[in-house]
């Protein structure tokens, strides 16, 4: 006698996601929060003693001067310095990077959750809509460091959620759709990547990445106890 086996949604979804040979986690949102970028702000100001609409007004041409000039953001201001024939410190340039550096909020939980997956032998990639001058600060700290493949937005020249983008990711690990996972905490990136027929998890906590990195079958233990 035949017998059919009825299954839970939850259950016959399961088996149809296949266990990922790469996890790719999204740089901004998931492995670092916002940032405290009101510091840099203030310190720019500070530097050059300019009013609230003096910084807009020297920030929207430093952001020209980055993209059209290929310029860094240190670069920038120093130029600027000197076109204005305004002294600064000897250390302005490292302290400038140091406060830069001091605000980037790294989320050291989720990067704890790419060392156990290592551990269990998944590889891990990164994704970033980055421009120069922030990723060589990122590479810089050595938060790159743990992935065995980085993309980046200022070195291919197209961002998220750009299909291209995906299409570059998964030539570059030499997969298929289907032997991907991107962690992303922007629903428009995620639902572009399965376009592709990319499977996601759109990122809201450690807590919660980590619950559904072990339905997946990546983590036999959870790293993170929940609260």
């Amino acid at each position: 006698m035949l017998k059919i086996l009825f299954l839970s949604p939850l259950i016959a979804a399961s088996f149809l996601i296949a266990t990922p040979k790469t996890v790719v986690f999204n740089y901004g949102g998931v492995l670092v929060g916002k940032g405290d970028h009101k510091a840099i702000a203030n310190f720019i100001q500070s530097s050059f003693a300019l009013s609230d609409l003096d910084l807009e007004i020297a920030y929207l041409t430093k952001e020209k001067a980055v993209k059209s000039q290929n310029v860094t953001d240190e670069d920038f201001w120093l130029t600027f310095a000197q076109t204005r024939q305004i002294p600064l410190p000897e250390d302005w340039a490292q302290t400038f990077k140091t406060i830069k550096q001091q605000s980037i909020q790294v989320n050291y939980d989720v990067y704890q959750i790419v060392e156990q997956l290592k551990k269990n032998n998944v590889r891990v990639a990164l994704l970033s809509n980055v421009d120069n001058w922030r990723a060589s600060l990122i590479r810089d700290l050595g938060l790159y460091d743990p992935f065995d493949l980085c993309i980046l937005a200022c070195e291919i020249g197209v961002k998220q959620p750009n299909l291209e983008v995906y299409q570059i990711l998964l030539n570059a690990l030499g997969h298929s759709p289907n032997e991907v996972l991107i962690i992303d905490d922007k629903q428009r990136n995620a639902t572009s990547a399965k376009e592709l027929g990319i499977d996601t998890i759109v990122f809201t906590s450690p807590i919660q990445l980590q619950l559904e990195l072990k339905e997946r079958g990546l983590l036999e233990t959870l790293p993170i106890n929940p609260p």
